[in-house]
Order: C-alpha cells, then sequence, then structure tokens
C-alpha cells in the first residue's frame, strides 16, 4: 500500500507542529524553508519524537545541507530532480528502516572522500593539514620567517615552530622549502595564494 500524506507545512515551524499533532510515520523535510529551515526542523522533530522518520527532499546537493540534516537524524535525503518512481522507492527505504541518499549526492560525496584520500595518501597516510598550517605554510612560501608568520597570525613564535613540527610531521619532510615545495605539488597552496 502507497503511503497517504496526513499534512502539509509551508515552513519548517508548521512542519514541528504539524509532526506533533499528526504524528506521522515519515516526514518529507525541505531544506530551505522561511522561519525555521530544514536541518533546524528536522533536529527539532526527532527530539520530540525519535520513531518519527524524516527523508530530505530537496534541490540542493551541498555538502553543508546534506551532512547537517543527517546529523540532525534525517534517514535519507533525496533530490527533487529524481523520479516518481525514485522517490517512492525511497519513502519505502526509510520506512523499512534503511538509510538513503540520491545517486547524484552519493557520487559527488565519493569523488570528495576518494580526494581527500589521495591528498592523504600523499602526505603519508596522515590526517590532511588543518586549515591554520595552510596558512602558515602559504606565508612562509612568500619568504616569511618565524617572526613575521608569528604576528601576522598574532600568535608566539613558539606556536609558528610548533605548526611547522606538525606540517613536517604530515608530510615527511624536513624543511620549511620541502614543505612548501610539496604543497604547491600537491596543490595545497596555490602560487596565487602567496603573498611575496
Amino acid at each position: 500500500m502507497d503511503p497517504a500524506v496526513v499534512g502539509e507545512a509551508s515552513d519548517g515551524d508548521e512542519a514541528v507542529r504539524l509532526t506533533d499533532e499528526l504524528l506521522p510515520e515519515l516526514v518529507l523535510m525541505d531544506i530551505r524553508m522561511p522561519r525555521v529551515g530544514g536541518v533546524e526542523a528536522t533536529r527539532q522533530i526527532k527530539s520530540r519524537h525519535s520513531g518519527v522518520a524524516v527523508l530530505g527532499v530537496t534541490a540542493y546537493d551541498e555538502d553543508a545541507y546534506v551532512f547537517g540534516i543527517m546529523q540532525a537524524g534525517a534517514s535519507g535525503y533525496i533530490l527533487k530532480t529524481a523520479s516518481r518512481e525514485s522517490l517512492i522507492q525511497a519513502i519505502r527505504s526509510v520506512l523499512a528502516g534503511v538509510t538513503v541518499l540520491d545517486p547524484v549526492v552519493c557520487r559527488k560525496l565519493l569523488a570528495r572522500a576518494l580526494r581527500r584520500q589521495s591528498v592523504r595518501a600523499l602526505v603519508g597516510g596522515l590526517e590532511p593539514l588543518v586549515p591554520r598550517e595552510l596558512e602558515v605554510l602559504r606565508l612562509a612560501a612568500g619568504g616569511m620567517r618565524n617572526e613575521g608568520i608569528a604576528s601576522r597570525l598574532g600568535v608566539s613564535v613558539r606556536t609558528v615552530k610548533g605548526h611547522f613540527e606538525e606540517i613536517f610531521a604530515k608530510m615527511h619532510v624536513g624543511s620549511r622549502t620541502e614543505a612548501t615545495t610539496h604543497a604547491l605539488k600537491l596543490g595545497l597552496i596555490r602560487i596565487e595564494e602567496i603573498e611575496f
């Protein structure tokens, strides 16, 4: 038997209120709505009614939306461009307890994960450089000494040296020159980002 629609909301607040009143098995949740967005509405619904499943149905495939609504407790994410049959199958899957990701979103997330994995392998299989370490490398690539980097970032010279120690360990190098050369080769920093 196909699922029946028991209510329709125009914004996130109304979605939460209708869920409180109607206690549906499943809520189809858009991401961008007036007043309260889909991520926050999902969080509220799941905190009040853990047994109500939420399926994100939206036009947006940005990582922030996907991760946001899934972390809020949604059981799936499908794009509005999906066929009617795909949507019905996604609804059935979520109601059966299966997590669903739109194939377009899945391919995008997989490609991003593979890119991260290849960079991680190139820097020795360790975690990638954090934003502050990349910033330190960019400044060093422009010829700035530790004192200048410390002044620019508002930290101590000792902190800058600590960043370099982490960078060297992660990249398996022994000098600033090696680190910046490898970072440029890997595309972790770009020439146009460097201040000379």
